[in-house]
């Protein structure tokens, strides 16, 4: 509830011998994340600056993103090309900010030094990260790194269903917010006519899932 209990807490565990991590929790709306990507060459150099707004994610309020967007946001570049030069990271890298509602400022989430779950949406933006890192490490021209198109979005239907049942539940959104804010092209995570597969696998695990809730464990 406040510091005081915080640190009677901290104090316990540590009599206990026990570290602790504490977190805060930024408030603001499921729209408030920025995410900054890039790739440092070998002496340090951004090689591109691109940034994506997640829009909606499940569980709502700690989830994974189930509806984002490609836009350009400077406060992220700024801070995460700054974040990324001082920790002296190198290659494909990804920074998630909040926008904390309290003061207007962008506080830290997350750090990937890795391809994310929104990879094929920076590739349909028109940044392929994955022959970025294949043609640096196989001493290949880069790929075009330009530009990229903003507005471009990924749509994960399930998930995002489940996302807009808790937020009408919890009145944040209502049925016609929703459908307004798909009416856009959209890009999908896995579904692709080329390759049918990963959505068929996934379109099974989560048939299953209903019933897998039900199963008991042997005591």
């Amino acid at each position: 509830a406040d510091r005081t209990e915080l640190d009677e807490h901290l104090r316990a565990m540590g009599a206990l011998g026990l570290e602790m991590l504490v977190t805060e929790i930024v408030p603001g709306p499921e729209d408030s994340y920025h995410s900054y990507y890039t790739y440092m060459d070998a002496h340090g150099r951004p090689l591109l600056h691109l940034t994506k707004q997640k829009l909606r994610q499940y569980p709502v309020g700690f989830g994974l993103a189930t509806y984002h967007r490609i836009h350009r946001y400077q406060p992220a570049i700024e801070m995460g090309s700054r974040f990324f030069g001082a920790i002296g990271a190198r290659g494909v890298l990804n920074v998630e900010f909040k926008l904390d509602e309290r003061d207007g400022e962008l506080k830290l989430i997350e750090c990937n030094h890795r391809f994310t779950a929104a990879h094929e949406l920076v590739r349909h933006a028109g940044i392929d990260l994955g022959l970025l890192a294949y043609n640096r490490l196989a001493g290949r021209p880069d790929p075009p790194l330009d530009g990229y198109r903003v507005g471009v979005s990924m749509w994960l239907p399930v998930e995002d269903a489940r996302a807009f049942a808790d937020m009408r539940r919890a009145g944040a959104i209502t049925p016609v917010q929703w459908a307004r804010s798909l009416l856009r092209r959209q890009h999908f995570q896995l579904m692709t006519p080329r390759d049918p597969m990963p959505s068929l696998r996934s379109i099974a695990r989560f048939a299953r899932w209903p019933f897998a809730r039900r199963r008991t464990v042997p005591g």
